[in-house]
C-alpha cells in the first residue's frame, strides 16, 4: 500500500512522485483542452468515439478522457512525450477507406510526429495489418485499398518517428467500404 500511495495523485501531493504525476496529469488535461480549441481541426465527436473504443480494448481506462490521460502519463513516465490525435475522419469509397488525422503534441517536445503506420483489421482487438501513413504539415493520411464492401474495418495510427512520440496511438476509427 505504501508503494501505491507514493504515486497516487491526491489533491495535495505529499511526495515528489505524487507531485511529478500530478504535473503529468495537469499537462495531459492542458493538451486535451488545446486539441479541443483547434477550430475547424479540433478534437470532436469522432475522436471521442475513437478514444472510447480504444479504452474499451485496454479496460484500464473507462472513458475517452481517461484513455487520453493514461497514454500521456505513460509516455511521460517513459521519458517520452504525449500526443492527442484529433479531427479524425474516415472517407468511405468503393473497396477502400481513407483515414485522416491532425494532432496536438506535448508542449515540452521541440519535435513533431514525422512518421507512423495505420494498423487495421476487422476487429478492434485484431488490427494486424499495417501500412505506412503520410505525415506532412501536421496532417496524417492513409488510404487502405482492396477492402471488402460491407465489412466494418477498425483503424488506428501509431507513431514510429520522431523518437519522442514512440508508443503514441490514436483512438480506433471505424469505416465500412461500399
Amino acid at each position: 500500500m505504501s508503494v501505491v500511495r507514493t504515486y497516487v495523485v491526491p489533491a495535495n501531493p505529499q511526495t515528489s512522485g505524487q507531485t511529478t504525476q500530478r504535473g503529468h496529469l495537469t499537462d495531459a488535461v492542458a493538451l486535451v483542452h488545446d486539441a479541443q480549441a483547434q477550430g475547424a481541426n479540433s478534437f470532436g465527436a469522432a475522436d471521442v468515439t475513437a478514444y472510447a473504443l480504444l479504452a474499451s480494448v485496454f479496460k484500464a481506462a473507462q472513458t475517452w478522457f481517461n484513455e487520453v490521460c493514461r497514454q500521456f502519463v505513460t509516455q511521460r513516465v517513459a521519458s517520452l512525450f504525449g500526443v492527442v490525435y484529433r479531427n479524425g475522419a474516415v472517407e468511405v469509397a468503393a473497396g477502400q477507406l481513407t483515414l485522416t488525422l491532425n494532432w496536438s503534441k506535448d508542449a515540452d517536445s521541440a519535435n513533431n510526429v514525422t512518421a507512423g503506420n495505420v494498423w487495421y483489421g476487422t476487429s478492434k482487438t485484431s488490427m494486424v495489418t499495417s501500412l505506412a501513413a503520410t505525415v506532412a504539415a501536421g496532417v496524417i493520411t492513409r488510404t487502405i485499398t482492396g477492402l471488402t464492401a460491407g465489412t466494418k474495418y477498425y483503424m488506428q495510427f501509431r507513431a514510429t518517428e520522431h523518437a519522442d512520440f514512440l508508443g503514441t496511438r490514436s483512438g480506433i476509427y471505424t469505416g465500412t467500404p461500399t
